[in-house]
C-alpha cells in the first residue's frame, strides 16, 4: 500500500477531508488531556470566585467595623466635652 492510499484510507476512517491524515486530527489522548486541563481550570476558577466572595464579605465587615469605631470615638468625644465643662458654666 502506498502513502497516498494510506492517507486516503485514514481520511475516510476519521471523516477527515481535504487530504488530512490521522496525525492532523486530535487524538483521543490529546482530547482527554485538554478536557482534564479544562476541568482543572474550571475547579480553580470556582475556588477563586469563592475566595473573591469571601474577601468581599470581609472587606464589608471591616468597613462596618471602621464606621462603628468612628461613631464610638465621636460619642466618646461628645461625652468628654460634656464632662469637661465646669460646673458653674451655663449649659447651651
Amino acid at each position: 500500500m502506498s502513502t497516498e492510499e494510506t492517507t486516503s484510507e485514514n481520511a475516510a476512517d476519521t471523516g477527515a477531508d481535504d487530504g488530512q491524515t490521522v496525525t492532523d486530527t486530535v487524538s483521543t489522548e490529546e482530547l482527554a488531556k485538554w478536557k482534564q486541563l479544562a476541568r482543572k481550570h474550571e475547579e480553580q476558577a470556582k475556588k477563586n470566585a469563592d475566595a473573591a466572595e469571601r474577601l468581599s464579605e470581609l472587606e464589608k465587615q471591616q468597613s462596618d467595623a471602621s464606621e462603628l469605631s468612628k461613631q464610638l470615638q465621636e460619642a466618646r468625644d461628645e461625652a468628654e466635652k460634656k464632662t469637661s465643662r465646669s460646673p458653674g458654666s451655663p449649659q447651651p
